[in-house]
């Protein structure tokens, strides 16, 4: 069946058994890649099916039963998409609908905001002490020393505060404005998101099917409430995708395509590390050699990405530099101590004071990064085989097992929250604080979308090979070996949450032309 809004590029409609010869055919040439990610992701989907209401893991909900949960999820999926494919979507209307609901979400997050400890609150009291000037020694300082990732976020959370100053408004609404920003983040991630979505599918009813789920997920989200590296950071992965299946049709934009990507990276890993494993993917995609090389052509590419990541680098020293102080990195925590406190068995692989205080102990990054390495490989010989592997099952659990990313899981989350403005903010906060009556409503619904997703994403693994999907399949395949080894947290995937979506799109269409056309 045709679809009335289906792209130019994509006219003419298949027949039913012609699409099942093609996924036969493309199943025999199927890369490698593709098969290793039908079978993660089903490994991943069995353990969360079946054993996550029995298994105890870090950072644990409870929800319904998970397969009572996928059932109706995917029904809804599949009424949700029939509706949606069957809609001539105008160009524009993703756009339209998009500034709607921000102007939406910008209101809900004033309804149900409240403040947070951990880095969270570290960076926003730090922010805040930079913009007048105070800047203090003692905790504050030695967090950035471990932490220099929250540098570059500090700093521009340090401009709104300036902002509020130089027109004597409280700093409250710094605060907001903070999360104003973020809101906004979101908004254009969530255009990203639908565009790579419509440059993969050349089908408008699935970008914007992908484009609900994202707004649920994301948009709906009380993440972006929180002034963090999660809610920044979600624009980079999908970004680098986005830029890296972009064909621009002069030589002018092809040259700011690839100084883009460069640039994006390295800021992108400046916020969140594990941002750079996108553009590792790229990396990896663009030496592959698939294709007889153009030499000059891929010198002339690496030239412009060199030149982007450069001009970052230049910035960053500018922003250490107008920091207020030289950060000492012979305190910085390396990839050893995330890696040993990835195998604490102890606290199935989250975050561990003590792991802090020892890595802590050593004068400086040499002894630090040996002692914590041999402390990593004395847990796994400790362990042995079965114990490391269920250990990694654990952490599949903590990474995948919770559609709400762990709201409400992280230590001593909430620290204070503002007066409820009227019956509808406290309508709003039934929804999203924990012992809220409708909390159960919330988490329950994220996590049955997050199970639809997922089962729709593994079908993307039938789909025919396309160098962006390839790209995501790579990012999300060393997201998940990174949750594996290193530190777990389920929010980590919020930053990649766009890619999994864009790959259930993939999944739905694949699924639609053999059931339907």
């Amino acid at each position: 069946m045709k679809t009335p809004h289906a792209d130019n590029e994509n006219h003419s409609a298949r027949g039913n058994q012609g699409e099942i010869d093609q996924t036969q055919a493309a199943l025999k040439t199927h890369t490698p890649l593709y098969i290793l990610w039908g079978s993660v992701i089903a490994f991943v989907l069995f353990l969360v099916l079946f054993f996550s209401p029995s298994v105890e893991y870090a950072c644990k909900k409870e929800f319904v039963n998970p397969i009572l949960l996928a059932l109706p999820g995917m029904l809804v999926f599949f009424l949700l998409f029939q509706a949606v494919k069957r809609i001539a979507i105008p160009r524009f209307f993703p756009l339209g609908f998009g500034l709607l609901f921000l102007v939406c979400q910008l209101y809900l997050v004033t309804c149900y905001v409240f403040k947070t400890d951990w880095d969270s609150g570290i960076i926003t009291y730090a922010a805040e002490l930079i913009a007048n000037g105070d800047f203090t020694a003692g905790r504050i300082k030695r967090y950035f020393a471990d932490y220099p990732n929250n540098v570059l976020l500090t700093y521009c959370f340090s401009k709104a505060f300036s902002l509020c100053l130089v027109f004597h408004l409280p700093k409250q609404v710094a605060y907001m404005l903070i999360l104003g920003v973020q809101c906004v983040i979101s908004f254009a991630t969530g255009l990203i998101t639908f565009d790579l979505t419509r440059k993969i599918t050349k089908n408008r009813g699935v970008s914007f099917f992908v484009y609900l789920i994202y707004l649920f997920m994301i948009g709906l989200s009380p993440w972006v409430s929180i002034p963090y590296s999660d809610s920044v950071g979600i624009f980079f992965p999908a970004t680098l995708v986005w830029l890296s299946s972009c064909e621009p049709a002069s030589r002018s934009r092809e040259s700011l395509r690839c100084f883009s990507i460069g640039l994006l990276a390295y800021l992108g890993y400046q916020i969140k590390p594990t941002v750079f494993i996108a553009f590792l993917a790229m990396v990896l995609l663009g030496v592959s050699f698939r294709k007889p090389v153009k030499w000059r052509e891929l010198l002339r590419k690496t030239a412009q990405v060199g030149i982007g990541l450069a001009c970052a680098v230049l910035l960053m020293a500018f922003v250490k530099e107008d920091f207020g102080y030289e950060l000492d990195g012979e305190k910085r925590l390396g990839m050893a101590h995330f890696l040993a406190m990835g195998h604490n068995e102890k606290e199935m692989g989250i975050w561990a004071g003590k792991d802090v205080l020892y890595s802590e102990s050593f004068a400086t990054k040499r002894e630090r990064d040996l002692a914590d390495l041999q402390l990593a490989k004395d847990r796994i010989a400790e362990m042995g085989s079965l114990r490391l592997l269920k250990l990694y099952a654990k952490k599949l659990l903590t990474t995948y097992g919770d559609g709400t990313f762990a709201w409400w899981q992280e230590g001593e989350f909430c620290v204070n929250t503002y007066e409820s403005k009227n019956a509808f903010s406290d309508f709003v906060r039934s929804f999203y604080y924990r012992g809220g009556s409708r909390y159960w409503l919330f988490s329950n619904a994220e996590q049955a979308v997050w199970l639809s997703v997922l089962i729709l994403a593994f079908f993307a693994a039938f789909t025919a090979p396309k160098k962006p999907v390839e790209a995501i399949m790579i990012t999300l395949l060393g997201m998940t070996l990174y949750c594996l080894l290193f530190e777990v947290r389920a929010r980590y995937l919020f930053v990649f949450a766009p890619l999994y979506f864009v790959l259930a799109g993939c999944g739905i269409q694949k699924i639609d032309k053999l059931v339907f056309n």
